[in-house]
């Protein structure tokens, strides 16, 4: 699926890495301005695994300014998977899951793979997944109990502002969740959660002494108003209570945050927030003093160290602060979801039971429009955007309108470099010193308003909320801007004190407007708190977002409206959308007094396009009408920004959509009526549909063609992508694609004609390899597949115990029909035969047939089955005998050639195929007439490869070409083993990138080489998985434009420590530590120093002066095998920036190359040893160990000291080595080695010439075999 830009502060140009047939599309590439929040920062390559609320394990690859990759690598035996992009990032939505999701009883953030890696919900972090049961109809006493009673459940919090209900459950326990909650509910189930809908308890975030100034605050402050008597709650990362602007402060705090229990601020957001309001300025003079000095602060927390909270615990927070605030400031947000927003419903259900004012952040995406966040879009809210001491927006801030084309922002407010309070030891924004720190963000432009508010209150302290919204909107100052943009204005707190004069309703928001609808017209009532009346000059003006102001006469306004003194009058307001063209307006009514005061009121509306149907009608690939499920994309191609839409059809559908050129992407599957694994699958490309009267296609499967590719070695093509990149007009490009996973690898495409407007490319990626199965019946030969060797399959069977057939074989192929008891008496005596069933596999059958099968004394069977065109179970008989499935054509041609020749078979197996074909190609302009594609070796570049294990397994390879934005194929492979593989078509110097992961127990590990040009013709060799696996220091990305992380770089006063898993030959993981494998700790001077819980890269936090510190890594995979890995070095606050090709690295991803940090001194060693695929070496003989201590980046001190060491033992005993310096570093030889059966250990020690030092014990290197 395609996605719009992406509005977060994360933009990405995405690709996926697909194995189910999987329907994959790819957003544009976008550059985002600046968005600071607390710490501006980059977002952070991730490698992990995320467990979806179906049980479903996916793999995901997310790197700044490049490809993610995304793949699911645990799966539920008969569903499919498709996985798209949208604005808000990548989904993987499994077969079952499509209907609650569409319905809205699921909400689709649980599928969203991007949005669950990047904010704390990979399986690395956090072994149970959080979830909120939305009960509409109240009743959460009894719908808590009902949740309790759910699979693993663990009921959290109760939310009654919202009738929904918090809980935890175990990943372990998702798949019976679903199962009983969702997929398959019982009558007793529906009953006890009725129409409940199952959220995310999703992740919010913060949103980052003239300012003062700048609101007029002084000038409140100079008629007594300071806030004083009034209460305002700032629910956000805590607060420091020692820091001297807030001392007396704080009357009241609470955490919500489990994992911190106090309310002490280690993110540093909160304390800023909380001076902006009510500091005192005490550490300054009282230069730094807050808005509203005299009020006093509630303070909730409900942001963690690192800045994220769930929304179970923001509202539990906010339910809380209500019933003690009159004002709540809430410098937090998070994109808004599609689907149900309980944060956003808790803002507008509380501030009508309770009367509090909740002044929330707009959010930091913009400038692109319509992109202000939850919970800022919430009608209630007043949202604050951000504009800087010259009056201009920050480009950063939040722009309007808000999703339901209603005004937001409303106002804005100083949020550009604000200096205020800094707690200790936190190092958010721009240190001033140990007492203020400066940041920018509508989270800092927040708190302004929120004290403006508070002292509006102590002038009106009868107000409602509401009121003190609408008196806050109303007297702002008009700074010109579009209203998208500012809101009314800028607050301006002197002029809300003195106006006697608001308005109601606070703002105008007439929806979508359809077209030809008539004149529209609303009243607005001006209220007068004074004691005489008053007559107001009125004016209108309306813009579009860009500014542009609309036609004299749009919104008619009277002249002028007369208010009298204690009362109201209402003036009659006109709106003629048929002055403007299709699209969103915003605009301002300003009423003058005599003295120059302004009242005003915002306003929004959207007028509709003309719209026409489009009917299309579907055809099979037999020419007939299509039974079945189709996938169809549209994207409007002249107005990109509103995004494709997806729609599911039956062999058709009608839709009505804006007048307009489309493109539109159709795709089907045969048999795709049910829930199994397809053989074919088809798309149509429609590059170009003019929509501009009512329209009628037909969509015709018989009319494409299969994609074939012919190469020097016979092979199948094991796994096949074809992606159509359509690039509108205004140069986006979007890109629909459809990948097959292997064996079904069978990809029909339709010829498509040149495009009139922007352009149209297809690419296509395969991979092929020698089949593993080849039988033989007379002139009948097909290819069965193994369920362990399936693109994705590689999870259900351990690959030590698969059967496979190895060789050539000549043996008697016996049908057994359905393979039921009868049919097996009937066939006679099978022992040392190879059966052939039909049977319904998605009913069970398979299994029954293959336990029957190894029970007769098969010595190995065949299935397919009988209903679908093709479809595979599972089976544990495959770890007693080869199973293989066929699909079900090829199971009919085999049925039919063993008839007719009589049961003699010729099967050849082979495990491992000695040769792969990674192949990607480019057609400008249109998909072929004939896709059809031949190479040569002489084109390719080849790599003889071994992929090392120390005992067998299952890898994953995938690929890029760096220009062709479409899936890395994924190809499962047996290790250890030495194979060929070739690269190509080689045509220019565009980078490509390989990939290989390994899934053991709960680990992914997923490596990858650099992204560097290939040559053809050229041969080099390349280990995969080589000893010795172990933490470090690594010197590449696999993006060329992407920095490396430093193991280990200090901000300030805290180290960050963020270690990447490396194999023998380099090949690293972007991957967060797996604290499963991987424990650490730092010492300085000798005394442990804690970690900060919670965050991917490890922090802690230092004293300022000068120390000796030891990092200490232990790496434990599992069996005998263990690094553990010692540094020491000194280290003080320093003034450093990241080396060219390295980057720093804190809590919140890269930081940015201009600010300041420091690489830590820790001496990285690499190695080279000669050893075969299985990671061993022959007793008695000789073999080379070659190592190299050295410094990454800046950091040029020579190494002066190097010991290396073996043990035989296990380490128990040492002995000590001389290495000889050889090629830049040191070479041992050792002879003989210990007897056969034993292992060989190394421990290496280095320092350089500063007294920083190195300590690697490898335990268990290799193994020594005869």
């Amino acid at each position: 699926m395609p996605g719009s830009r992406n509005r977060s502060r994360w933009l990405l140009l995405a690709t996926a890495m697909a194995t189910a047939l999987p329907v994959v599309l790819t957003p544009p590439a976008a550059t985002a301005a600046p968005t600071p929040t607390a710490s501006a920062v980059t977002a952070p390559a991730i490698q992990t695994k995320v467990t979806l609320v179906t049980g479903d394990v996916v793999a995901y690859v997310r790197r700044p300014g490049g490809a993610d990759s995304v793949q699911v690598v645990q799966r539920r035996p008969g569903i499919r998977y498709d996985v798209y992009n949208r604005a808000d990032g990548w989904h993987v939505l499994p077969s079952d899951a499509t209907q609650p999701v569409t319905s809205g009883r699921v909400d689709d953030t649980l599928f969203n793979v991007t949005y669950l890696a990047t904010n704390g919900y990979q399986d690395s972090r956090d072994q149970s997944l959080p979830l909120i049961m939305d009960y509409p109809g109240g009743a959460v006493p009894a719908r808590a109990a009902a949740t309790r009673a759910l699979p693993g459940s663990k009921v959290t919090r109760t939310l009654a502002s919202v009738d929904a209900v918090a809980f935890t459950v175990p990943k372990r326990d998702t798949p019976k969740l679903w199962q009983t909650t969702i997929s398959h509910p019982s009558a007793q189930q529906r009953q006890s959660t009725g129409d409940g809908r199952l959220l995310l308890d999703r992740k919010y975030h913060v949103d980052l002494a003239e300012s003062v100034a700048q609101i007029q605050a002084p000038a409140a402050w100079a008629a007594g108003l300071d806030g004083t008597g009034v209460r305002v709650g700032v629910l956000d990362t805590g607060v420091d209570l020692t820091h001297p602007d807030l001392a007396g402060q704080v009357v009241e705090s609470a955490s919500f945050v489990p994992a911190e229990p106090d309310v002490v601020d280690r993110h540093g957001h909160g304390t800023h927030v909380a001076s902006t309001i009510a500091g005192t300025g005490a550490a300054s003079g009282g230069v730094e003093k807050g808005a509203a000095p005299g009020a006093r602060l509630v303070i909730g927390k409900v942001l963690d160290h690192a800045g994220f909270g769930t929304t179970s615990d923001i509202i539990a927070g906010m339910e809380w602060a209500a019933g003690r605030a009159k004002v709540v400031s809430m410098s937090l947000g998070a994109p808004a979801p599609a689907g149900p927003d309980p944060l956003s419903d808790a803002v507008n259900t509380l501030t009508a039971s309770t009367g509090t004012l909740f002044v929330i952040a707009a959010g930091n995406d913009g400038p692109d429009r319509a992109t202000v966040g939850s919970p800022g879009r919430a009608s209630a809210a007043l949202t604050v955007g951000a504009d800087d001491r010259n009056e201009q927006i920050a480009p950063f801030s939040s722009r309007g309108p808000a999703d339901d084309g209603s005004v937001k922002p409303e106002l804005v407010a100083p949020g550009v470099n604000i200096v205020a309070a800094r707690a200790t030891g936190t190092t958010m924004g721009t240190p001033v010193n140990d007492k203020y720190t400066t940041a920018s963000g509508t989270s800092m432009a927040t708190p302004h308003v929120a004290a403006s508010a508070a002292i509006l209150a102590q002038r009106h302290p009868d107000w409602t909320g509401a009121q003190l919204k609408a008196a806050l909107i109303a007297s702002t100052k008009d700074i010109g801007k579009p209203v998208n943009d500012q809101g009314a204005g800028q607050v301006d707190v002197k002029a809300a004190i003195a106006q006697t004069v608001t308005t109601s309703p606070a703002t105008l928001g007439f929806g979508e407007l359809e077209p030809g609808v008539p004149d529209q017209d609303t009243t607005v009532t001006y209220h007068n708190a004074g004691t005489a009346p008053v007559t107001l000059t009125l004016a209108a003006r309306v813009a579009d977002p860009t500014g542009k102001a609309a036609p004299e006469g749009t919104l008619d306004v009277p002249p002028s409206v007369t208010v009298p003194a204690g009362g109201a009058a209402d003036i009659h307001v006109v709106l003629h959308p048929g002055k403007v063209g299709v699209g969103s307006q915003q605009g301002l009514i300003t009423a003058t007094a005599p003295d120059g005061g302004t009242v005003h009121t915002p306003l929004g509306f959207t007028n509709g396009a003309v719209k026409h149907t489009l009917s299309l009608s579907v055809l099979g690939f037999d020419g007939k009408t299509v039974i079945g499920q189709s996938t169809l994309w549209v994207l409007p191609v002249d107005r990109p920004s509103e995004g494709p839409k997806a729609y599911s059809l039956y062999n058709g559908i009608t839709v009505t959509l804006p007048a307009g050129k489309y493109f539109l992407s159709l795709i089907h599957y045969t048999d795709a009526d049910g829930p199994q694994m397809l053989e074919t699958t088809g798309v149509i490309y429609k590059p170009e549909v003019d929509l501009y009267q009512d329209q009628s296609l037909v969509l015709d499967f018989s009319k494409t063609k299969r994609i074939a590719v012919h190469t020097d070695e016979p092979g199948l093509e094991s796994a096949v992508a074809a992606t159509g990149t359509r690039t509108t007009p205004d140069g986006t490009p979007w890109t629909f694609n459809v990948g097959v996973g292997s064996w079904e690898a069978n990809l029909f495409v339709s010829p498509t004609e040149p495009v009139t407007t922007g352009k149209f490319d297809f690419q296509y990626t395969t991979t092929i390899t020698r089949s593993q199965l080849d039988v033989t019946v007379g002139a009948v030969t097909v290819h069965p597949a193994y369920l362990a060797a399936y693109g994705g399959g590689y999870d259900y069977v351990a690959p030590k115990k698969l059967k496979m057939f190895d060789g050539r074989h000549r043996y008697d192929l016996v049908y057994v029909g359905a393979g039921t008891p009868e049919d097996f008496a009937a066939a006679g005596d099978l022992h040392g035969k190879v059966v052939l069933g039909q049977v319904d596999i998605l009913a069970g059958e398979g299994t029954a047939f293959a336990a029957r099968a190894v029970q007769a004394g098969a010595v190995g069977l065949l299935m397919f089955d009988r209903v679908r065109m093709t479809l595979r179970g599972d089976s544990d008989q495959n770890e007693v005998v080869p199973v293989g499935y066929l699909n079900h054509p090829d199971g009919l041609r085999l049925l039919s050639a063993l008839r007719h020749d009589k049961g003699a078979a010729t099967l050849v197996g082979k495990p491992t195929s000695p040769y792969a074909y990674h192949l990607a190609y480019t057609e400008a302009g249109k998909v072929p007439v004939t896709p059809s594609f031949t190479v040569r070796t002489r084109d390719l570049a080849r790599f003889d490869t071994t992929y090392h294990a120390n005992a067998e397994t299952m890898y994953a390879t995938a690929f890029e070409r760096g220009d062709i934005p479409e899936p890395p194929l994924v190809e499962s492979i047996r290790a250890p083993q030495t194979r060929t593989e070739y690269y190509g078509p080689i045509t220019d110097s565009t980078p490509w990138v390989r990939y290989t992961n390994t899934f053991v127990s709960d680990q992914w590990e997923m490596l990858s080489g650099p992204a560097v040009p290939l040559r053809a013709g050229s041969r080099q060799t390349d280990d995969w998985y080589g000893s010795p696996m172990r933490y470090g220091q690594t010197e590449f990305f696999n993006l060329p434009t992407m920095p490396a992380p430093y193991l280990a770089n200090r901000e300030g006063n805290s180290l960050f420590v963020f270690p990447q898993l490396r194999d023998g030959a380099g090949h690293v993981t972007a991957m967060p530590p797996n604290d499963a494998v991987l424990t650490q700790s730092l010492q300085r001077d000798g005394k442990p120093v804690a970690a900060l819980p919670g965050s991917p890269v490890t922090r802690y936090n230092v004293p300022a002066d000068n120390g000796r510190y030891r990092l200490d890594l232990h790496y434990a995979p599992g069996s005998d095998y263990r690094v553990d890995t010692s540094w020491e070095f000194t280290s003080a606050p320093g003034q450093d920036k990241a080396a060219p090709g390295f980057q720093c690295w804190n809590d919140s991803g890269m930081v940015p190359v201009e600010q300041n940090c420091q690489a830590l001194p820790t001496i990285s060693v690499d190695y080279d040893l000669d050893l075969s695929p299985a990671n061993t070496v022959k007793g008695y003989g000789f073999t080379t160990v070659k190592f190299r201590p050295h410094h990454v980046g800046a950091i040029t001190t020579p190494i002066k000291q190097v010991a290396l060491s073996a043990s035989y033992d296990g380490g128990k005993t040492w002995l000590r080595l001389l290495p000889l310096p050889s090629g830049g570093g040191w070479r041992v030889a050792f002879a003989p080695l210990p007897r056969p059966g034993a292992t060989v250990s190394l421990r290496v020690q280095a320092g350089d010439r500063d007294g920083n030092t190195v300590t690697e014990t490898i335990t268990n290197a290799f193994h020594v075999t005869k």
